[in-house]
This record gives C-alpha cells, structure tokens and sequence, in this order.
C-alpha cells in the first residue's frame, strides 16, 4: 500500500516531500516532478520513470555523498579542467604556427 503523509503549504506555496518518501523514490534536488490536479481535493506527483542513465550514475552520486564532495567542488574542478585543456590547445596551436627552418 502506497505511503501517505501530510505535508503542509509554507506561505510561499511550497510543500516539501517527507525525507522518507524522498529516500525511498530516490528524488533528490533537483529532479522534476509532475503534478497533476485531479479533482477539488486530489494532487497528483508523478516522478519521470527512472531512465538508464540515471540507474548507471547512482553509485556514482551515493560515492561523492559519502566523501562529501559538493556541487561547488565539482564546478571548480570542471573550470580548472577547462583552463588546462584551453592551455594545452593554445600550445599546440603555437606550435603549429611556428615557423619551420626548412630553408
């Protein structure tokens, strides 16, 4: 039988899932939920079936959550990344360009 639990409207009109209910579908920030008014007194939230991709990185997402790794180390990772590749292409590129002693 489907768990039920009574959440209330903060005066912003948000609700926040139960910690239970979001552990048990796997729904972390993030993800998008469907909500669909049925009736006068009936809401429905629908998750996005699970899709293989996501099924590939959940041991990935539950192995940074437990070494702590935030959202803002992934980001300056990825710039310092970036800035690396950027300074590895400018090298190349010069040496591309540099004249040749083929005289």
């Amino acid at each position: 039988m489907p768990e039920k639990k009574w959440v209330r409207v903060s005066t912003g009109g948000k609700i926040t899932l139960p910690k239970a209910i979001r552990d048990q579908m796997d729904i972390i920030p993030g993800d998008d939920l469907l909500m669909e008014h049925l009736d006068d007194c009936s809401i429905v939230l629908r998750r996005n079936p699970k899709t293989w991709l996501s099924e590939l990185f959940k041991p990935i997402r539950e192995e940074v959550k437990a070494r702590g790794i935030t959202r803002t180390d992934i980001d300056r990772w990825c710039k310092e990344a970036r800035r690396e590749l950027a300074s590895e292409r400018l090298t190349r590129e010069d040496c591309a360009q540099a004249p040749t002693d083929n005289g």
